[in-house]
């Protein structure tokens, strides 16, 4: 992965450190606006990271699908994938979001997936395994998926 996306991961795990029970289970309703709340954050200390907006990248145009973000020098795709853990999530979405943005001509050789814990080995399960597999041996875009600890700075 890039050193963008490294400097990228070291800044969701900080902010999400410091998020007051970020890493509790709160269901739908408090779970969505606490969601909400740590994106807003995240959009605005990546601005002032990176220097620039790279949130909400149009990435199908006519289709109205966004990438949570997107560093272009690196061709990385970053999704905020908090309910990765679960059976029913975003992965297979955001995996087709990047094929088909990469048929338009975006460049993407890099996934990174975003999850609160459990999210790396639910990734490793043989059905998204092999979706992971099949978008590098096909197009060429790599998948990681990274869990957000808790307790890492303690």
């Amino acid at each position: 992965m890039s050193d963008q996306a490294d400097r990228f991961k070291l800044l969701a795990q900080r902010l999400a450190e410091s998020t007051p029970r970020f890493f509790d289970i709160k269901g739908a309703g408090d779970g969505d606006h606490a969601t909400n709340a740590f994106m807003k954050s995240l959009r605005i200390l990546a601005q002032e990271q990176f220097g620039a907006e790279l949130h909400e990248k149009i990435c199908v145009p006519g289709a109205n699908f966004r990438f949570d973000f997107y560093l272009p020098d690196e061709g990385t795709v970053i999704e905020i994938a908090l309910s990765l853990r679960n059976p029913n999530s975003e992965f297979e979405k955001d995996l087709l979001k990047c094929i088909l943005a990469q048929r338009q001509g975006l460049a993407i050789k890099y996934l990174l997936l975003i999850s609160k814990p459990g999210g790396m080995k639910k990734a490793l399960e043989p059905g998204r395994k092999r979706m992971a597999e099949l978008a590098e041996a096909d197009f060429g875009i790599k998948v990681e998926v990274w869990d957000l600890v808790s307790g890492l700075d303690s």
